[in-house]
């Protein structure tokens, strides 16, 4: 962003994932079967909607150009703060129907005003909502050992927490490479029961699973299932 002082989002982000340079970064390879890569960890930066509303005319947007909007509503303090030179996720916001990210220059919650300037020319439609702007980073601490834990960080905005109880893998990979590419997001995880076996429970290959070869034998004491999700990102 062309600002003084420079406001930079994907240093903060680097600061956290080494590389990360698009929206959607899959990291930590776990291996490839036949044309697909798995990876351990993923970087996801994506919006959230905030029920507030653009008013007036929709508005053509020059780069390095500041904009005062008029919302429907007050910025939650929580959510939209002026962003800084070592700026976090609360700084940046888009807009439905708009595919350019916005640094946050002033809010005047009083007048329910919010001022934002963009680093490219850009388009916000009429009654366009306005989104916050997030990241994450997702994977699972000691996979397959003996406490695996599924972790989740809102990047900028706090620290790492588990989310969740029984997960013992998960692997993601994303189509967004050659010319045929699908751009779907693939999510892949391995769920554990709460018992674990004297002997090995689980043999053989996990209906699901991609890489049996990541099935460890401390993972093979529990009852395994595998299931996975899948979303093409649009942009």
């Amino acid at each position: 962003m062309n600002t003084t002082p420079k406001i930079d989002l994907i240093t903060a982000l680097r600061n956290v994932i080494s590389g990360w340079n698009k929206p959607v970064y899959p990291y930590e390879n776990a291996g490839t079967v036949g044309t697909t890569t798995y990876y351990k960890r993923l970087g996801l930066v994506y919006c959230l909607g905030s029920g507030i509303g653009v008013l007036e005319d929709e508005h053509e947007v020059e780069a390095d150009t500041d904009i005062e909007l008029k919302l429907s509503a007050a910025c939650p303090d929580n959510q939209v703060k002026v962003a800084t030179a070592a700026s976090a996720t609360d700084g940046w916001v888009t807009f439905s129907g708009c595919q350019v990210p916005f640094v946050v220059k002033s809010v005047d919650n009083a007048n329910k005003e919010l001022t934002v300037t963009a680093s490219k020319r850009g388009f916000i439609p009429l009654f366009a909502e306005l989104q916050y702007l997030r990241a994450l980073c997702a994977y699972v601490s000691s996979p397959g050992g003996t406490s695996p834990q599924f972790y989740i960080q809102d990047v900028t905005r706090g620290p790492a927490q588990p989310v969740v109880e029984g997960v013992s893998q998960v692997l993601f990979s994303f189509d967004d490479s050659g010319t045929d590419a699908t751009n779907v997001l693939t999510v892949h995880v391995l769920l554990r029961g709460n018992r674990r076996f004297p002997g090995q429970y689980t043999l053989g290959d996990v209906p699901g699973w991609p890489i049996a070869g990541t099935v460890t034998d401390e993972d093979r004491h529990y009852r395994l299932v595998a299931i996975s999700a899948s979303w093409r990102v649009r942009n």
